[in-house]
């Protein structure tokens, strides 16, 4: 599969929801052919408070993969150059009435320098300023536009059961010498399962005994770049 056609199905309408904050890229695949930015690969998040009481909003980004020498920053009142932080987490807030919608504000970016192909895969978070556990987050692919995967070198099916309680599995196909893993990670970015994929084909299972009820991301890494993220939730 494809990283920008199988990844645009997937999150074109991958935006998480939460009680009183709505995030959604403009783009969640940006590429140049879709980018705001002439220097740079950028797109815009709006950014709605879903609630009847005004609060003040603050953002972080957390870097899922990227392109070794590739650099990328974000726009949130001020613009902030990348650091060794990962999340990293604006210091200026940003109060939004009830109901208001912010569009232009939140603008991310990246840049490939030197590097081609390259990519990365970063999840941007919106939350509230007095109460951090009330976020919603939002995945977007950046990509110069050149794929260094092989069209069959990837194939993997939806996770099934979804939602799911006890396990979920899926069956996978490889191309050879390809090296791949899954990395779950829950909503706050913290990894709590990894597995590698030792065959070319075959069905991969997660035991989900250990895992708490809520949201987690299952990301295929293929040949060390994230190929492709699912949703999973798990029920308890």
């Amino acid at each position: 599969m494809r990283f920008i056609a199988l990844t645009l199905t997937i999150f074109l309408s991958h935006t998480i929801f939460a009680q009183n904050i709505l995030v959604e890229a403009v783009n969640n695949n940006v590429d140049p052919s879709n980018s705001t930015n002439f220097f740079g690969i950028e797109t815009k998040i709006k950014i709605t408070n879903n609630s009847s009481s005004g609060m003040s909003i603050n953002v972080s980004k957390e870097v899922l993969s990227a392109t070794p020498g590739t650099d990328n920053n974000f726009c949130w009142v001020i613009c902030y150059p990348s650091n060794d932080d990962n999340p990293q987490i604006s210091p200026d807030v940003m109060f939004f009435e009830p109901s208001a919608v912010n569009d232009t504000s939140f603008k991310v970016s990246f840049f490939p320098l030197e590097a081609s192909p390259a990519s990365a895969s970063i999840k941007y978070c919106a939350f509230n300023a007095s109460n951090p556990s009330d976020s919603t987050c939002t995945i977007v692919h950046f990509s110069d536009g050149v794929s260094a995967l092989d069209e069959d070198s990837f194939e993997v099916t939806r996770l099934f059961p979804n939602p799911a309680n006890t396990f979920t599995k899926a069956n996978y196909n490889l191309s050879s010498n390809t090296n791949a893993e899954i990395v779950v990670s829950d909503m706050l970015g913290s990894v709590v399962f990894t597995q590698d994929l030792l065959n070319e084909s075959g069905s991969l299972q997660i035991n989900l005994t250990e895992f708490n009820a809520g949201l987690y991301f299952v990301n295929f890494m293929v040949n060390n770049q994230l190929e492709e993220v699912q949703r999973l939730v798990v029920s308890k």
